[in-house]
């Protein structure tokens, strides 16, 4: 399967949300946009609690940028992690990684937060 992970990286969060409301307007669903671009669904942590897990190695990195970024990953499950580790680019790795320690610097009591980040930093498979 060839992964085009960064199509949706060309526009911002609001182009993106644009582009799915133009979508749904013509009849069509746009849960595939949101799910490669979670930042522009209107519930954007429910998008990742309801993602379907072999669907979570696809999001584009750029989802995980500026505040947006930082709530959304806190909405990761242990079990999302995991396969991220296991499928994942190291771009969205990395994107991850940096949008979970700005969590955890806004949230420093947030135990979840805090589990993520611990995983991803001892797990082998999301050492880049």
């Amino acid at each position: 399967m060839t992964r085009n992970l960064y199509g949706f990286g060309d526009y911002n969060t609001n182009q993106v949300r644009k582009m799915a409301v133009e979508v749904e307007a013509e009849g069509f669903d746009a849960t595939q946009i949101y799910r490669r671009r979670p930042d522009a669904a209107s519930e954007p942590k429910k998008v990742i609690r309801e993602m379907p897990l072999s669907d979570i190695p696809f999001i584009i990195p750029d989802a995980f940028a500026g505040s947006l970024g930082t709530e959304i990953v806190s909405a990761f499950s242990l079990t999302q992690l995991e396969k991220i580790g296991t499928d994942g680019e190291e771009y969205l790795k990395g994107a991850i990684r940096i949008a979970l320690e700005a969590a955890k610097s806004t949230n420093p009591n947030d135990e979840h937060i805090q589990k993520l980040l611990r995983y991803v930093t001892l797990s082998p498979a999301w050492q880049v």
